[in-house]
């Protein structure tokens, strides 16, 4: 059964996925409203602004001008060089900062693994690095892969609404005989600027995968953080999800897509409009 790495998996696509992240992300996220909680970055300047100013940040905050912007120029990469996993999002719920575009990718750094945050103050036309995510668990070759990044729309235990989460995949690179991979969140309360860690959702008991977690809130108010699974023995890979109330503590595992076929991965992402089927 081949097994993804960062490397592996996304090296050939990382150049147009980066170079693409900002008009697919931010065309699907154009229609958005403005939140009025959460908090805002002290080291983040912008023009105050208002509704049909011009400027580049209030055309973002009032979600005017992004995508027009977009569809007048050629796509530009998120950065020089390998970026793997982007991913983008545009702020709602971060007060004065909402309107902002930051993107986050998975940068091997030369076996150090980081993540990397990027930010846009005019609709995606451009971006900044803004901060970074680095951590021992993903330095001296060990391996990182598939992040993600997601603002909290409410309060999740003494995190309010607009607190930044990044998560992924740590360690798929140690030798099997030592692998335990791992999903790892860290927290930001500063528009992406500065990172610590929060959380390790889950530990593989033993040398498969864990892979490209994704969060939501349920009904309850929970953070859900949803993962592909391949330590199960009757699955190839599955569907997973567990809950935590502060995004510290995590519990109620339980399988959400596991197909009846053992070789079948329902987890595996695409990119562009074609799924991919892992096989064995």
């Amino acid at each position: 059964m081949s097994r993804r790495t960062g490397h592996h998996h996304a090296r050939k696509v990382a150049v147009a996925a980066v170079a693409a992240v900002a008009a697919f992300g931010l065309t699907a996220c154009q229609d958005t409203s403005d939140g009025s909680s959460g908090t805002g970055s002290s080291a983040a300047s912008q023009d105050s602004g208002s509704k049909g100013s011009g400027s580049p940040d209030a055309e973002a905050k009032n979600g005017e001008g992004g995508a027009a912007a977009l569809r007048k120029t050629d796509p530009k990469p998120l950065r020089d060089g390998t970026g793997l996993y982007p991913r983008a999002i545009r702020l709602e719920h971060s007060g004065k900062d909402n309107g902002r575009v930051l993107a986050s990718t998975v940068v091997p750094n030369g076996g150090n693994g980081i993540g990397a945050i990027q930010e846009s103050t005019d609709g995606g036309a451009s971006f900044s690095q803004v901060g970074t995510i680095a951590d021992p668990a993903s330095a001296d070759g060990k391996g990182l892969c598939c992040s993600v990044l997601y603002e909290l729309p409410q309060q999740v235990g003494d995190m309010p609404a607009g607190t930044l989460l990044w998560a992924a995949s740590f360690g798929q690179d140690v030798p099997k005989a030592d692998r335990h991979m791992s999903i790892r969140v860290f927290k930001s309360t500063d528009v992406g600027r500065s990172w610590t860690y929060l959380s390790t959702v889950t530990s593989a008991p033993d040398a498969n995968g864990l892979w490209e977690p994704e969060f939501s809130i349920d009904a309850e108010g929970n953070l859900v953080c949803h993962y592909s699974d391949e330590t199960d023995p009757r699955h190839s890979q599955k569907l997973v999800a567990v809950r935590s109330r502060d995004g510290v503590s995590w519990s109620g595992l339980h399988d959400t897509v596991a197909s009846a076929p053992p070789p079948t991965a329902p987890g595996w992402r695409s990119y562009g409009s074609c799924r991919t089927a892992r096989t064995s």
